[in-house]
Parts: C-alpha cells; sequence; structure tokens
C-alpha cells in the first residue's frame, strides 16, 4: 500500500508539504513591503512654489520610510492581455493583443505625528495642484516603485519592479463619532507597467 506521505498520480496528497519543513512553509499575506521611491523632497499640498520653509517639506527619505511603516495591506501588479480576433470562415480565432496593467491599490494607517496622508496628498499634487490648477509633468509625479515579497524571518522570496507610477486617486479617509476604528488612508496608483523577478537580480 503506498505511504499517505507520497504523492502518485493516483494519490496526489498534500502530506508531503507538512512533512518536510525544510522545503515547504506557508507563505504568509503580511510579509511584504511597498518601496516608492522618492528621489526629491516634496512639497506640502497649499504650499508656495519653491518654499524653503523646512515645515512646508517633506523629505524624500522621510516620504518613502511613511509609505513602508504604516503599510496595512496592498494589491499586485496583474496584467490584462487584450483580444486580437481574426474571422476565417465560419469562425473567429483570437491572438494575444495590447496589454494592459492593472491599477495597484494600498491602505496605509493613519497615525497622529506620521505624515502618510500628507505624504500621499503632496505626491497626488505633483499631478495635479489645485492651487494654481494645473497638471505636474511626468518626470515630477511619476514613480519607481518595488513590491517585496518576504518569507516570516524577512528573507526575500521575489518582487516585482513597478514603472511610471501616479497616485490616480488618494482617499484621506472619513470621520465619524460612532467608531473608535482605527483611519486609514487609501491609495489607487496608475502604473505604466511591472515586472516580476526572483532575489538574485534585486537592486536598489
Amino acid at each position: 500500500m503506498t505511504p499517505k506521505s507520497t504523492p502518485t498520480a493516483n494519490n496526489p496528497s498534500a502530506y508531503h508539504i507538512s512533512q518536510n519543513k525544510v522545503e515547504y512553509n506557508p507563505q504568509r499575506k503580511n510579509n511584504f513591503i511597498l518601496v516608492v521611491n522618492f528621489e526629491d523632497d516634496l512639497p506640502r499640498v497649499g504650499s508656495d512654489d519653491g518654499t524653503t520653509n523646512s515645515e512646508d517639506i517633506i523629505s524624500a527619505s522621510e516620504a518613502q520610510n511613511q509609505v513602508i511603516l504604516t503599510l496595512r495591506s496592498c494589491t499586485t501588479p496583474n496584467v490584462t492581455l487584450g483580444n486580437l480576433p481574426v474571422n476565417r470562415g465560419n469562425s473567429v480565432i483570437k491572438f494575444a493583443g495590447k496589454p494592459e496593467f492593472g491599477d495597484i491599490t494600498f491602505e496605509a494607517y493613519d497615525y497622529i505625528g506620521a505624515n502618510i496622508k500628507d505624504t500621499l496628498l503632496a505626491w497626488q499634487n505633483l499631478a495635479y495642484n489645485s492651487k494654481y490648477d494645473y497638471i505636474g509633468n511626468a518626470r515630477g509625479y511619476k514613480k519607481h516603485c518595488q513590491l517585496i515579497q518576504q518569507t516570516p524571518n524577512g528573507t526575500m522570496v521575489r518582487y516585482w519592479d513597478i514603472e511610471g507610477a501616479w497616485p490616480k486617486s488618494v482617499e484621506p479617509g472619513d470621520y465619524d463619532y460612532t467608531s473608535e476604528d482605527q483611519q486609514t488612508v487609501s491609495c489607487t496608483l496608475s502604473i505604466d507597467w511591472a515586472e516580476m523577478h526572483t532575489p538574485e537580480d534585486f537592486t536598489v
């Protein structure tokens, strides 16, 4: 009789996973980091152009840390291929069309003393400045991001390079006198493309 721990074509059981503690380990959903590479400081919403007042500036390193440290959840990059139909007699043959990368949505906790809400609104303000009613230059608001998946001990499993990311929408969160829930900030990123890599390819 075939042991339960030995998977075969007729017995595709998962006992071998639970008994092999070296090769298999459950992947936790909470072991990830989203890094947004802010190369320049971010002027706060409402500040004057060219301001040198430190209170009106969020440094690039602080902005990056705010996203990393306050993150609650994040969706994974995905791509949808278009459909290119070709008529052939009484049939239709389908070929792959243009790829379109879906939006990435993440949610962050809003802590008193942290600047996550100000950071995301300042980033969005680079794309559209409501004070002066203008659209910014793409080189200013489009950012390179990396979504990193890890093991529970912090070892990298895989990562995604994300290009051309910018905040399509920022939802600062609502207020409610009847609730004691922690407030969160939601952000939807529009991206140009994303590519998944193995840890050996990782570069900052």
